[in-house]
């Protein structure tokens, strides 16, 4: 098997020891050797175990301060040094069985007091990905960085994405786990991911609308809560207790929950609910309560939430805090309610409508 790697150096963790966790900790068990060439451009990394002498060759390029990295087993990768940069991801990749391209922005484009003019990949890396993808092998995208990355063109064409963030020392042995199957991520997205700036609102604009996934109506690239596991998750017997709800109630959402895939894995429960009916301008929908639960193949749980008075309430135009009859919608799943996340997960989401009665409550 051949793996081919192009990672992106990062500033709070070591590329050598990215790929050597990477590769090593999964495919070697004896002596590791590393040194460097005289040349300040080339790092090369071998690894020798004593089953079959398989080796690790890192080739650092200058031009996209980033390390071309190519695992083969039995045998080097041979490229001429005098072949365009580009070209020379291309012949690798050719050899491989699999590319993971490692990518992403670092303190040198994002910081407090600077940032990119847009969300994109920085451009070349976004032409060296659509060469690897012209390979037509199997490919792997892994984001690195502090922020979301409008990765419109990688979310069509790449078919896995790892969102990373900094991962540190250990990045490179988590993601590998992931990589894998000794691992089956659960994370969910804490931010918006916008397809582009023109989604966001001009940072001078400081009016609510279109902002955060409570305010924004146009489908993003990847919503809040966002994240796709190994397993697949069906909901169902969605409840609302009591069945005539008043203004200052509680009320419990119970949901059952099952893992119909082949894999363990935990589940990330999210519990919406939307204001169909308010006065005043409200949110799309808020995040009222999330459970993260495991669950083997074909377990089942039930899954309880309760949304207090101040959960469903909302400042009018006389500036109380208040919490008014009306219509309300929840929806109960792995992410908000969302055509993209269904299709890719394999998981449903539950909706319900429900009537809020008697007077309005000031808080």
């Amino acid at each position: 098997m051949a793996i081919f790697l192009f990672c992106r150096p990062q500033f709070n963790w070591n590329p050598q020891s990215f790929t050597t966790k990477l590769f090593n900790r999964r495919f070697c068990h004896g002596e590791h050797v590393f040194r460097r060439d005289v040349r300040p451009d080339r790092l090369v990394t071998r690894t020798h175990d004593n089953i079959g002498h398989k080796r690790l060759f890192a080739l650092r390029t200058s031009p996209f301060n980033c390390f071309i990295v190519s695992w083969i087993k039995r045998y080097w990768v041979s490229i001429p040094s005098n072949v365009n940069p580009l070209r020379q991801a291309s012949l690798a990749a050719k050899k491989a069985d699999l590319v993971i391209a490692v990518m992403g922005i670092s303190q040198e484009t994002e910081g407090e007091t600077y940032d990119k003019k847009d969300l994109n990949l920085p451009t070349i890396q976004e032409r060296l990905l659509r060469i690897l993808r012209q390979t037509g092998k199997p490919m792997v995208l892994v984001l690195l960085g502090g922020r979301h990355l409008s990765v419109n063109w990688a979310d069509w064409n790449i078919p896995a994405i790892i969102e990373a963030w900094y991962p540190g020392e250990e990045g490179g042995t988590a993601i590998a786990d992931v990589l894998f199957g000794d691992y089956n991520p659960a994370g969910r997205l804490p931010v918006t991911f916008y397809k582009s700036l023109a989604q966001a609102p001009p940072f001078e604009n400081y009016n609510m609308r279109g902002r955060t996934y409570r305010y924004m109506k146009a489908e993003p690239l990847y919503p809040f809560g966002y994240g796709l596991s190994y397993a697949a998750f069906k909901y169902s017997d969605l409840n609302i207790h009591p069945k005539k709800i008043k203004t200052g109630d509680e009320i419990t959402i119970s949901v059952r929950v099952k893992n119909i895939g082949k894999t363990a894995g935990d589940e990330v429960v999210q519990l919406y609910v939307s204001d169909l009916a308010a006065s005043a301008p409200v949110p799309v929908r808020q995040l009222v309560g999330f459970r993260r639960i495991p669950l083997k193949p074909k377990e089942e749980k039930t899954v309880t939430f309760t949304i207090k008075p101040e959960q469903l309430a909302f400042v009018n135009y006389d500036d109380q805090w208040v919490v008014e009859p009306g219509e309300f919608e929840i929806s109960v799943g792995g992410c908000q309610p969302s055509a993209k996340y269904e299709l890719r997960s394999g998981s449903n989401i539950l909706s319900r409508r429900f009537d809020l009665n008697g007077d309005k409550k000031i808080l």
